[in-house]
């Protein structure tokens, strides 16, 4: 059920967008532009917001999930929010393949489609750079006083939101406060 969810999870989306923006607020983004070319300009900006909220919400939960296995010397922390991000990115691609597949039948493909390849490998390391900062806000103290152990940091620049479990974290430690 959870590859039928992933494929019906965008266009079920679409048809909601389409259904609200389309019919029932009328909102257009040009006069001339209505019906099947307006759910092509709909798909093309939801599809890559769908793919990167997606990603930033499992590659958090997949590094809060794996904190334990975080903690250990030998693995490389970098994979655990990869794999997240990259499974995130599933349902944009499918959506991505059902939008060609659209577009081609209607005969109006360019070459600028070259790009997409690129464009999506881009949107995923974004996505993966930001899901540190992300789970950076969702720590405890006794996760900052671990990466403060095991770190040769010498100073620590923090937000005033973060100060609190960052000083708890310090106290924990060896580190001056």
């Amino acid at each position: 059920i959870g590859l039928l969810w992933m494929m019906l999870a965008p266009l079920l989306l679409l048809l909601a967008y389409l259904l609200l923006f389309g019919m029932i607020l009328k909102v257009q983004p040009q006069p001339d532009v209505s019906g099947w070319t307006y759910a092509v300009v709909v798909a093309c900006g939801l599809l890559p917001w769908l793919g990167f909220s997606e990603g930033m919400t499992r590659g958090t939960a997949s590094v809060l999930a794996q904190r334990s296995l975080l903690k250990s010397q030998m693995f490389p922390v970098e994979l655990v929010p990869v794999t997240a991000v990259c499974a995130g990115l599933m349902g944009q691609l499918w959506g991505t393949v059902l939008l060609l597949g659209w577009i081609a039948a209607q005969g109006t493909i360019g070459l600028s489609l070259l790009l997409l390849p690129v464009l999506i490998l881009l949107q995923a390391l974004f996505t993966t750079g930001l899901v540190p900062v992300a789970v950076n806000t969702l720590l405890t103290a006794d996760d900052y006083a671990y990466m403060l152990e095991h770190s040769r940091a010498q100073a620590v620049l923090v937000s005033g939101a973060l100060l609190p479990a960052l000083t708890a974290a310090m106290t924990r430690s060896d580190h001056e406060v």
